[in-house]
């Protein structure tokens, strides 16, 4: 077999097509060696090799492989060699023997084709979609069929594998502890895909229990365990000192542990006793720390927290900043810190750093991108400038060994050094700078250079080849490039691999911390350039083709690997109601629709349905943002008996004030539930819809309910009026919760999350640094403007850590005083002492100042005034 794991997809796709269409007629033998490639050869390649049944069996189990292994198969392939072959007919029926050896095809056969297979059928394969990546609704599809004629047994438990996610929580709340102990392990496979529903279903079930070994087997829910459910078990978890060590806790519930365990050694904390702490050790408050780092024991403590393999919480961080003050930065010392810890330096003492421990800084940058991109974009800029100088590379004379020296950092070196880099060093990495994270600036610089003729020359002559090295770079082509590719080479099968490549960027953890930080107007830039290169790809922008040719028909699949929302709305309403069910739960998740887009989608689930009241709770769960389209009649006639359906509802923040207040009522009326009966599951489930509540029944939620939901309901940006905040955060306060707010550590602040901004005006102006630094961003962007202005004073605000100032929204802004304006700037630009605007973007840097930069900012301003002459 060829060696293909050491080849990118471009030389995959060369290589592919350069073998099928050589001179040399290809045998059987030839496929076998091919492997993986075939998976990378396009259908007019392979298809002269479709009747020759022998190959067509080796073409046949290569792609089945590739599915299996997430490699990348377009839709014609799939439609040539497996959708119409002798296994699955036009409908996707599978012959039953052959259901097994098809198993990766069923994410991509969809809804439609489970429901037509028996639960005996299901239940046979089950061992099999362990690790199949099925959708949520397809998993709850699959569930659904097993336990039609199957009671809920270990042996199935233990088997669920990814289909776990299906499992309703209507489900999980009949089964006994005991009984439950064997999803646990499903469960942390697939933790990320789990809803905060079915998470608290099984926590609060086995919490019930005083029983240790369920402690133990819910490590992968720690952090889920509401904190007034952790102390009701704190005397358990002391007495299992090596089980509270290890156990992966949240930074409030280390916080809280920690606390006890401070107290259960009359406040005497041993440098030994922290480190014997594990993860607790990450709840350390700041007077301990200092206590026990003396210069003796100080690189010892670095070492041990650089070693947990954890983010340490900003206030710690910020501690530890505050000790190292009193040391000399030294090899060592660098050596001994955590990477977000050493990146977290002033940029002052970083310039101040010798060359030996400059490089030593540049090596944990590349080798940790992470929690570089997450520094303030400022500060990033600003380092890798400072690295470029030291390493006197203003020049822009790039080296391979330059290149490979400073990694993805290269995507943040200033524009003009960048602009100025060789074309043939571009043009040599373009396979890595692909993977890294540009900014809008560099993706216009990148985007024309790559139309320069040192590079690719005029998109009008741009082949399948130069695609394939390109990329998803594509997308930083200015629309008036895109435009001018031409036809022959925007076949769909093109088209869904460069969705493809950027889907996978995007989901990749570089990719997505990466969109953290992109702008707004970044995001719609890329899906303007994705719509467009799609409808020109099929015609549909062409009014000359249009009027030669019918549009095409839409099904699932190919929906499925490009974007819902790249598509006119007139052919995702024209799809078969099969197609269009099956893909229901894509279409419904797609950010990018419009409010007049997501009415007529609507319409289409009604026509299918007929009747609002019958839309089943199934299809409910899948509606995503076009379920905030049902008019207030319709939202009062569906049927929220499920808690996975009102979850879903719950989910969404797009609802208007009335809109929640129907969804709430129909909730209780369809459950024959009063609000005093509402317990933490079912507030869980509510989510945004909690925001529906009457102010005056506010008061009747049971609070210890409450308490143990408001993990949850607290990391939303709830749209609840002021009153309506305030009736919940009372509920927070009262005695057989947290209690009184003047005795409360960062912890309490913490797990509550946005329902602190609901706290009295007179108990958050009384606030002191310990408890400020447990107020969430997302608390303080949810404080009405005037309030904050009123109860944070310049002290307080000072009080605040970067991610805190950054997020006070423009609204808030505007409502603070001079002072307090000046105290929210230094916090803003505490890394570094350089005059930064209110935002927190660098304005002490003149790009124009220079030559290279004159000549950059004309480069840049001609090239937008053609980007928005184009929009």
């Amino acid at each position: 077999m060829l060696l293909t794991n050491k080849l990118t997809t471009v030389q995959e796709r060369f290589l592919s097509h350069t073998i099928l269409k050589g001179d040399r007629e290809i045998g059987t033998s030839d496929f076998e060696r091919l492997g993986r490639l075939i998976c990378s050869a396009s259908s007019q390649d392979l298809k002269p090799y479709k009747q020759n049944l022998q190959m067509f069996v080796i073409i046949k189990e290569q792609l089945l492989n590739c599915i299996g292994d997430d490699i990348f198969v377009p839709n014609e392939l799939l439609r040539d060699f497996l959708l119409r072959t002798n296994g699955i007919t036009n409908e996707g029926i599978l012959v039953t023997n052959e259901l097994s050896s098809m198993i990766s095809l069923l994410p991509i056969l969809g809804l439609s084709f489970i429901k037509q297979l028996h639960p005996v059928q299901i239940q046979s394969i089950l061992p099999e979609l362990r690790t199949v990546n099925l959708s949520s609704a397809q998993a709850r599809a699959i569930i659904d069929k097993i336990l039609q004629n199957t009671s809920i047994t270990e042996e199935l438990l233990d088997s669920l594998g990814s289909t776990v996610v299906g499992i309703r929580p209507n489900t999980l709340r009949v089964i006994p502890p005991a009984l439950l102990m064997h999803i646990l392990p499903s469960m942390a496979a697939n933790k990320g895909k789990l809803s905060p529903v079915q998470k608290l279903v099984a926590v609060n079930k086995l919490w019930e229990s005083d029983n240790i070994n369920f402690f133990k087997k819910l490590d992968s829910l720690t952090k889920d365990i509401p904190l007034i459910s952790l102390r009701s078990k704190v005397k358990i978890l002391l007495s299992n000192a090596d089980d509270l060590s290890q156990m992966k806790w949240s930074v409030q519930q280390a916080q809280m542990l920690f606390g006890k365990v401070l107290e259960a050694n009359g406040y005497n904390i041993t440098e030994d006793i922290l480190s014997s702490l594990g993860f607790v050790a990450q709840g350390v408050d700041c007077a301990t720390l200092k206590h026990l780092s003396t210069p003796n024991r100080f690189l010892k403590l670095l070492q041990f927290f650089r070693d947990l393999p954890i983010e340490l919480p900003v206030s710690l961080r910020s501690c530890l900043l505050e000790v190292l003050n009193s040391f000399v930065l030294t090899v060592e010392t660098v050596q001994s810190m955590q990477p977000q810890l050493l990146l977290d330096l002033q940029l002052l003492k970083i310039r101040r750093f010798p060359i030996n421990i400059t490089q030593q800084l540049l090596q944990v940058i590349v080798k940790n991108p992470i929690p570089f991109l997450k520094l303030p974009s400022s500060k990033q800029s600003l380092m890798v400038d400072w690295i470029v100088q030291v390493l006197n590379l203003y020049g822009g004379r790039f080296t391979k060994a330059e290149f490979d020296l400073l990694g993805f950092a290269i995507a943040l070196i200033a524009d003009e050094i960048f602009i100025a880099i060789p074309r043939t060093e571009i043009k040599r990495h373009l396979v890595k700078m692909k993977n890294y994270c540009f900014d809008g600036q560099k993706k216009l610089l990148l985007g024309d250079m790559l139309t320069k003729d040192t590079m690719f020359g005029d998109p009008v002559n741009w082949t399948s080849l130069t695609l394939d090295k390109v990329d998803r770079l594509l997308f930083f082509l200015s629309i008036e490039d895109i435009q001018k590719l031409p036809q022959d080479v925007l076949i769909l099968e093109r088209i869904e691999m460069l969705f493809h490549s950027q889907k996978q960027w995007e989901d990749s953890e570089f990719g997505s911390t990466c969109q953290q930080t992109m702008e707004k107007s970044d995001r719609d830039d890329l899906f303007r350039k994705q719509r467009i290169l799609l409808q020109t790809a099929v015609g549909l922008l062409n009014t000359r083709q249009r009027q030669t040719r019918n549009d095409p028909v839409l099904t699932c699949s190919v929906i499925r690997t490009t974007l819902p929302s790249a598509w006119t709305i007139d052919l995702l309403t024209g799809m078969a109601a099969d197609d269009f069910t099956n893909c229901l739960e894509m279409i419904g998740q797609d950010p990018n629709f419009q409010p007049f887009e997501l009415f007529q989608l609507l319409e289409r689930v009604k026509q299918i349905y007929r009747l609002v009241s019958a839309i089943p709770p199934r299809v409910i769960e899948q509606l995503g943002r076009i379920a905030t389209q049902f008019s207030e009649k319709d939202l009062a006639r569906l049927d929220l008996s499920d808690l996975g359906a009102v979850a879903a509802l719950g989910k969404t923040a797009e609802w208007t004030n009335r809109k929640l207040t129907v969804l709430f009522t129909t909730f209780l009326h369809v459950n024959r539930l009063s609000v005093e009966e509402l317990d933490s599951v079912s507030l869980v489930a509510l989510g945004h819809i909690i925001c529906g509540i009457k102010p005056a029944d506010m008061a009747a939620i049971n609070p210890v309910e409450f308490s143990m939901a408001v993990l949850w309901i607290g990391s939303l940006r709830l749209s609840c009026e002021e009153s309506q905040l305030h009736g919940l955060a009372k509920l927070v306060t009262r005695t057989e919760t947290f209690g009184d707010v003047s005795q409360w550590r960062a912890e309490e602040f913490i797990e509550i999350g946005s329902i602190a901004a609901g706290l009295p005006d007179v108990v958050l102006s009384s606030l002191v640094k310990e408890q400020v630094e447990g107020l969430s961003p997302i608390a303080i962007a949810t404080l009405p403007p005037k309030k904050l202005s009123v109860v944070f004073s310049p002290a307080q605000i000072r009080m605040f850590n970067y991610q805190q100032a950054v997020a006070v929204t423009p609204a808030q802004l505007k409502e603070l005083g001079d002072v307090q304006k000046k105290a929210l700037d230094m916090v803003l630009t505490s890394w570094h002492r350089t005059a930064i605007d209110i935002r927190g973007r660098s304005s002490g840097r003149n790009l124009c100042a220079s030559l290279n930069g004159v000549l950059l900012c004309l480069i840049c301003s001609l090239l937008h005034t053609r980007q928005e002459a184009r929009l």
